[in-house]
């Protein structure tokens, strides 16, 4: 007979344990990117979730009880981006607030300590699919006050972004074609709660795409994520960092000047202006916060070819 109490009493707990407060409230969310400018005559190809996710994009949630992070209430599950979107998790019937968690993209985890950006980030399906899975991004509410109303996870890019605004002069025709590499970037990361810590690996090339190059009047923009890094010119030599090659045959490499290292910093976009002809390619740089632009642009000269 005690043993048949003891059954009753724990199947009793569990379902103690399962129940929620109809007071308590379901946690729900809104998701947002900080909101990148990008400067005038950008393309799509440079503003793929800037300031909004695309539809059908998932990140990743992780809920903790405020004043005990170990009772995990929302462990890594994959969530809907959007506006006011239900968890189907309620806040501690303790009446504790919570801390809330949220990754992009969502095959990181809360755990994961590394991180690597594709090598492929061209804009075809597959290469824009690679550029948005290389784009960590990591947001946090903590001591989210309970209510009714989305917490909002205000999403922020913890890696750096290269973009290549490209045109052509009246010299070449409009049907020349560009192909982009950027060079010389190392792609591995290592990182801490989807925040980005330092960065790893061996520099590589990585594919930016091919465009027509078919007017003369405005740029087409390709673009690159890359972990936060300095890339170093040596003493002796500059470093090649940006090659871009025509459909018709040449191609001209920017480099990164002797002695000069550039620097890329967590959540900046980095715009090179160029124009290209069959005489001279001129570049000019601009820097740009994801969340505000910076309108300083340096000059860096022509390059016969």
């Amino acid at each position: 007979m005690k043993q048949i109490q003891l059954v009753f009493l724990v199947i009793a707990a569990i379902l103690l344990a399962a129940c929620h407060d109809d007071s308590d409230p379901e946690i729900v969310v809104s998701t947002f990117v900080t909101n990148g400018m990008q400067p005038a005559g950008t393309r799509a190809a440079a503003d793929i979730q800037n300031s909004g996710f695309d539809s059908g994009e998932q990140f990743n949630l992780y809920i903790v009880d405020y004043n005990n992070n170990s009772t995990k209430i929302a462990d890594n599950v994959a969530k809907p981006t959007g506006p006011n979107v239900g968890t189907g998790y309620y806040y501690p019937a303790n009446g504790h607030n919570v801390d809330i968690y949220g990754i992009y993209p969502q095959t990181v985890k809360y755990t994961t300590t590394s991180f690597n950006v594709s090598t492929t980030q061209t804009m075809d399906d597959d290469g824009r699919t690679n550029y948005k899975n290389s784009d960590l991004m990591s947001a946090n509410v903590l001591n989210a006050l309970r209510q009714e109303a989305a917490q909002t996870l205000q999403f922020t890019h913890q890696l750096s972004k290269v973009i290549v605004s490209i045109k052509r002069d009246a010299s070449l025709d409009a049907t020349e074609t560009a192909t982009l590499t950027l060079k010389n970037a190392k792609t591995g990361a290592t990182i801490a709660n989807g925040v980005f810590s330092a960065v790893t690996g061996s520099p590589a090339d990585i594919s930016l795409g091919t465009v027509t190059l078919s007017s003369t009047d405005y740029y087409q923009s390709l673009a690159a994520i890359i972990p936060p890094q300095t890339i170093p010119a040596s003493e002796s030599a500059a470093t090649d960092f940006i090659t871009i090659t025509l459909g018709s045959g040449g191609s001209f490499t920017y480099q990164i000047p002797t002695g000069s290292p550039k620097t890329f910093d967590s959540g900046n976009a980095y715009t090179y202006t160029i124009t290209v002809g069959l005489k001279a390619i001129s570049v000019e740089t601009t820097i740009n916060n994801w969340n505000a632009p910076d309108v300083n642009t340096t000059d860096i000269g022509g390059i016969t070819i």
